[in-house]
């Protein structure tokens, strides 16, 4: 989809208003009435997805914020000529940034009038920035952006790629270093475990129940339990907790407990769970519609109490023990579940827990405890991490960028790169500022640099 140099427009279109809005340009406009409002975030660009920009905050001449959306056109009449008059995807314009007014007033679907102001980009301004080639970013926000280079060279892509799933583990060791300030690293560790475990549709709602437990004494109160009781105490509490008792024969089934120890975890609930009674969640927080039984709340809660029981307080130095031994801490975690009592960890969900909770954990730590060797370690095991089959946001982004062709050698580092991709650029159409889309342009200007000399 490469655009060759020679056949760009000679003069300035709609495309080159939006960079200059982007390039942040002008931070102030004047309305129709002669008021100036200032810019205080521009928005993001959808790149033609609805309106230009979405979520932009502007302060009005009487000193209110408003946050909403921007369309740009160069004619304020082309607000009807594009027919955003009639379409409610615009009831959310809060500012019509046009060159031209001639009078007229933009009216939304629902009625309200949107303030329309003046672009303060001079001519001259708008044609260096059409000069700069902008019908380069006309291809991407479509079906697939990266054909080309992915084809021609995977290996600029999987960079990019990974430096994006660096980025996203940056991200959470810098959330888990700013926890360690205000709480012990258990702390900091429980949370993050169970919203893992919590999968995309129950993170909340696992979070809530990790923070309704006392889990300080309660690991050391199961230190103290014979090996045969720990599991079967913190499983009895954490389905207590969790609104989930008295267990229905389906929930049983899906925590693989048979009906004499389904009616023992009952027991323990109502002998030592008493201080928590009035602590439970309602039932109906659990979000369980066609939700796979390996993935219910249910059987996540009963693997998350083997894996807890398991260890107890020594969790965290089991965890990066095994770092530091250069273990696979995904095998470990799956081993460290009895699957005769407890639904299994499957390997995938095991490389996605070690991808995004004891990795990043261990580095906070080590930074904060200075302790270079066991970082290292863990920066080793993030390179060295197999990769977990791709969810759909990852997927979804792998088709955006390279269509139907494969991008080997990713890893579990590259897929983590390719959510925070989904999430941060292709997702919102955030185009102009995607990694991706600066190494096609900058690649598609240099092969186009030869021919156009061929013109001069």
């Amino acid at each position: 989809m490469a655009v060759p140099a020679h056949s760009f427009e000679d003069a300035p279109n709609e495309l080159a208003l939006c960079i200059a809005w982007h390039a942040g340009l002008t931070r102030r406009v004047t309305n129709t009435d002669g008021e100036q409002v200032d810019i205080i975030f521009p928005g993001h660009w959808t790149h033609g997805h609805g309106p230009d920009f979405r979520d932009a905050m502007v302060s009005l001449p009487d000193g209110r914020l408003r946050t909403g959306d921007v369309e740009l056109h160069f004619r304020a009449q082309d607000w009807e000529r594009h027919q955003h008059h009639t379409d409610p995807n615009y009831n959310d314009v809060i500012l019509h940034i046009v060159t031209s007014v001639d009078g007229f007033v933009t009216r939304r679907a629902n009625g309200g009038i949107v303030p329309t102001a003046l672009l303060s980009v001079s001519d001259h301004q708008l044609q260096a920035v059409h000069d700069r080639h902008p019908a380069l970013w006309a291809q991407f926000g479509g079906d697939v952006c990266a054909t080309s280079l992915s084809k021609r060279s995977p290996s600029a892509i999987r960079a990019i790629i990974h430096r994006l799933g660096d980025r996203r583990l940056d991200e959470r060791i810098a959330a888990l270093e700013s926890a360690f300030s205000s709480v012990p690293p258990t702390d900091a560790l429980l949370p993050a475990l169970f919203d893992a475990f919590g999968y995309a549709r129950n993170r909340k709602q696992m979070r809530a129940l990790e923070a309704r437990l006392p889990w300080s004494s309660l690991l050391m109160s199961l230190d103290a339990l014979p090996d045969s009781e720990r599991h079967l105490r913190l499983l009895s509490l954490m389905l207590g907790v969790g609104g989930f008792l008295p267990l229905s024969a389906a929930h049983a089934k899906l925590a693989l407990l048979p009906p004499e120890r389904m009616t023992t975890v009952e027991t323990v609930w109502q002998t030592h769970g008493h201080m928590w009674h009035d602590a439970v969640l309602p039932s109906t927080i659990w979000d369980t519609s066609r939700v796979r039984p390996a993935n219910h709340p249910v059987a996540r809660v009963a693997t998350l109490a083997a894996l807890l029981s398991q260890c107890g307080t020594r969790l965290i130095t089991v965890l990066l023990d095994a770092l530091r031994d250069n273990q696979p801490v995904p095998a470990l975690l799956q081993a460290m579940i009895d699957t005769s009592q407890s639904p299994a960890l499957g390997e995938e969900r095991a490389v996605a827990i070690t991808a995004s909770v004891v990795i990043p954990f261990a580095v906070a730590l080590a930074r904060v405890a200075d302790d270079p060797n066991l970082e290292e370690m863990a920066h080793i095991a993030w390179d060295a991490l197999p990769s977990a089959s791709l969810a759909r946001p990852a997927r979804r982004a792998r088709s955006q960028i390279a269509g139907d062709l494969p991008i080997r050698n990713l890893r579990e580092r590259g897929n983590q790169g390719l959510l925070l991709l989904d999430k941060r650029y292709c997702g919102p159409r955030r185009c102009f500022e995607c990694p991706i889309a600066h190494a096609v342009v900058a690649d598609t200007l240099a092969s186009a640099q030869p021919r156009s000399s061929e013109y001069n």
